[in-house]
């Protein structure tokens, strides 16, 4: 069975990535935190690789206390998984970004980043980024921190 659409989805970011509204702007603020991931659903077997959905809890600069929810794709092959993450802050207000990562060759450890795609509320036009790290704490949880950096641009 051949994923393909973790490569598309790669594809895709690199090119969301590269528009104009991804530049660095004047408003470049730290965009810190970590939190704690559940999978809720998952694994499903797909065409495209194992999907897992679940929600997230913790804490961010920012954002301050922060839930949310996650879908992603995993290649139990390769270990690489590519998806989309909403942090939602107290107020409703959210961040939405892709997700790209690579579980270690145990799986019991990933590394990433992700590329912020907008967000609602005062987070309307955010763009940015982090670079993450998890550790797989149970058998659907894992702890994640996260360090970037987070542009109004308006």
């Amino acid at each position: 069975m051949r994923f393909r659409t973790p490569l598309r989805l790669l594809a895709a970011l690199v090119a969301v990535a590269a528009l104009p509204g991804f530049a660095a702007a004047d408003h470049d603020r730290p965009f810190k935190g970590a939190l704690t991931t559940t999978a809720t659903v998952g694994p499903i077997l797909t065409d495209e690789g194992l999907y897992f959905e679940g929600t997230v809890a913790g804490q961010a600069t920012v954002l301050g206390k922060i839930t949310g929810s996650f879908a992603y794709y995993l290649d139990p092959y390769t270990g690489v998984f590519i998806g989309t993450i909403t942090k939602v802050a107290a107020n409703g207000d959210t961040v939405q970004e892709f997700v790209y990562g690579q579980y270690n060759a145990t799986f019991t450890g990933s590394a990433g980043y992700t590329v912020i795609t907008g967000g609602t509320g005062r987070f309307d036009g955010v763009t940015g980024g982090v670079s993450f790290t998890g550790t797989v704490t149970g058998a659907a949880t894992a702890y994640l921190v996260f360090d970037g950096t987070i542009s109004q641009g308006k």
